[in-house]
């Protein structure tokens, strides 16, 4: 068996637009004519399929078949593959689009003229995927002698496509689009959940954003919408099967333009939907949820989101912040102290908002594929937010500012590691966010924090009537240094604090029992479990304010169903 596939196809005018936006290095394009034995072998054992195409609108359309591996096969002959599964024959818009003559079960016969197809076979367990393109040969449909009336909708359908171009090893959604109607491209998008926002959803329009990963930096599907902007997406449900087809126009943003509108992004395409269909139960299989990709980048939000978006130093100016002071208040929290170049461009901070740092002069160790022995940094642009925890003109110069955080991950890790002589200076993105504590007139409020989520409430208190506030603290044995410091900087703060401790056991560390042994002398009321519903339904208490971890907020949220809550969200 002799395959051809040793010539690389050339990239078009809308790639090579999209290499010299982004100044990247001519490089060869590594599409072969025919399929390689690579992408024949991912080919033959993928359980899945993403085909597009152009309806007779030239509008692009995506569908997801599915199949037990070698649903699709190579078939050997000019590069030919085949696919036989159950799908939707009714309601699919790509499997009607290659069969106007639906019922009567016929495709088109053609090997040189037939419709245009692309496809991406993918296995998501192991991320392998090749993407294909070329033209529908033949297809058909047929009904099982097993099936009732009800599941007519569904049918066996097979068929034949002849592969004009391939491209194997590429970096969830899916998408296609075309170039010139002459040949096609399908390939994923995916992320962590949330990474597509909906920017403009009302009775006129309905645009989708989403951000574009450093992937493989080939920009073959913007190319393509570079030189024509119609998009067909699929967003399957892999539980249910609900699936959403939808045909679109794009934007590609670049720049200063896609961080405008989509913060810490540099690339983005904006996808205004044209038409738009929804089949529940639509996928003729099912799937079920694994581990997320590490690779995932966190979520970006738009501007016109509170989160991150209006962290921006004024007028574009380069500040910077300098560490001054470090304390390590128990084995995974530290204090750090900063002041800032430049505090009229940075401007000023409200209690409970973040800092926006940046982290890539010190962290990124530039372009990577895939990095296996890190592969959270790949896609992280190490840019980090932290509560300030520091109260405005408390004991601290107005250029200066605290953050209270703990060790989780390759940032915090590294300042944790950072010593105030070493000259520490990082990039200042700005100030953002809006969890401000406030007290009506009269009224109680209370505030529920776990473990560092007390920051937005140590930045506050100088601005509140702490006779009139209540704190549910709950925190690990091995956090209470955190505790005992912030009661010594803030000696009001004991009278009204309720303190959950869990993790007390016979192992607990001489310094740990220590501090509890402090707490127990401070007007604080100690409480050695955790929290439980019962402990903040109090009637006095007219607004909750809560930062915690998601599964206890989560928690905290159905106890307080029908009460007036404020969270912040202590994830970003």
């Amino acid at each position: 068996m002799a395959i051809d596939y040793a010539s690389n196809v050339s990239w078009h005018e809308g790639e090579q637009q999209m290499h010299s936006l982004l100044h990247l290095p001519e490089k060869e394009n590594p599409t072969s004519s025919g399929l390689t034995p690579y992408g024949i072998r991912i080919l033959n054992r993928s359980p899945l399929l993403a085909i597009g195409t152009l309806d007779n609108d030239g509008r692009p359309w995506t569908t997801l078949l599915g199949g037990e591996p070698g649903f699709t096969r190579y078939l050997g002959r000019q590069s030919m593959m085949g696919v036989e599964t159950l799908a939707d024959r009714v309601h699919d818009p790509v499997l009607s689009a290659l069969n106007d003559r639906r019922h009567q079960g016929e495709m088109a016969q053609d090997e040189t003229n037939g419709r245009i197809m692309s496809g991406l076979a993918i296995n998501l367990a192991t991320r392998e995927r090749v993407k294909l393109s070329g033209r529908i040969v033949v297809g058909s449909f047929s009904q099982s002698e097993s099936q009732t009336v009800e599941e007519d909708d569904v049918g066996t359908v097979q068929l034949i496509m002849k592969i004009e171009q391939s491209l194997a090893k590429v970096d969830l959604f899916f998408i296609s689009s075309s170039y010139r109607r002459s040949s096609m491209g399908t390939n994923d998008r995916g992320g962590s959940p949330g990474f597509v926002r909906l920017l403009r959803n009302d009775a006129f329009e309905t645009t989708l954003v989403f951000p574009e990963f450093s992937g493989n930096r080939l920009y073959q599907t913007l190319g393509n919408l570079k030189t024509n902007p119609l998009a067909g997406l699929l967003f399957p449900d892999f539980d249910t099967g609900d699936v959403l087809y939808a045909t679109c126009t794009t934007e590609v943003i670049v720049g200063k333009a896609a961080a405008a509108l989509l913060p810490r992004s540099n690339l983005a395409v904006k996808a205004k939907i044209i038409k738009a269909r929804f089949v529940r139960q639509g996928l003729a299989f099912r799937g079920t949820s694994g581990e997320q990709s590490p690779y995932n980048p966190p979520v970006r939000y738009l501007s016109s989101e509170h989160r991150q978006a209006d962290a921006q130093v004024k007028n574009d100016r380069v500040v910077y912040a300098n560490l001054l002071q470090k304390v390590i208040l128990t084995p995974t929290i530290a204090r750090l102290r900063f002041s800032v170049t430049d505090p009229e461009a940075a401007g000023r901070w409200e209690p409970g908002q973040y800092v926006a740092l940046a982290f890539g002069d010190e962290l990124s160790a530039g372009y990577s594929h895939m990095r296996d022995d890190d592969p959270k940094s790949l896609n992280d642009d190490y840019v980090r937010t932290f509560t300030v925890s520091s109260a405005m003109g408390q004991d601290l110069p107005d250029d200066e500012f605290e953050i209270t955080m703990r060790n989780v991950g390759v940032v915090t890790g590294f300042l944790f590691r950072q010593q105030a002589r070493a000259g520490l200076e990082l990039p200042l993105k700005g100030f953002g966010g809006s969890f401000k504590i406030s007290q009506p007139p009269g009224k109680i409020v209370a505030f529920v924090a776990g473990g560092v989520g007390i920051t937005p409430l140590l930045a506050s208190l100088p601005q509140l009537d702490v006779r009139r506030i209540r704190l549910f603290w709950t925190v690990n044995v091995h956090d209470i240094g955190l505790v005992t410091d912030s009661f010594r900087r803030n000696p009001s703060m004991d009278s009204f604090t309720t303190l959950f401790v869990s993790g007390i056991n016979d192992h607990t560390n001489t310094q740990s029992r220590s501090g509890l042994s402090e707490l127990q002398s401070s007007r604080a009321s100690l409480v050695t479990r955790r929290m439980v519903a019962s402990d903040v339904q109090a009637d006095l208490v007219s607004k909750w304010y809560v930062c915690t971890g998601k599964a206890l907020r989560q928690s905290i949220l159905s106890w307080l169903s029908g009460k007036e809550v404020v969270f912040e969200d202590f994830n970003y």
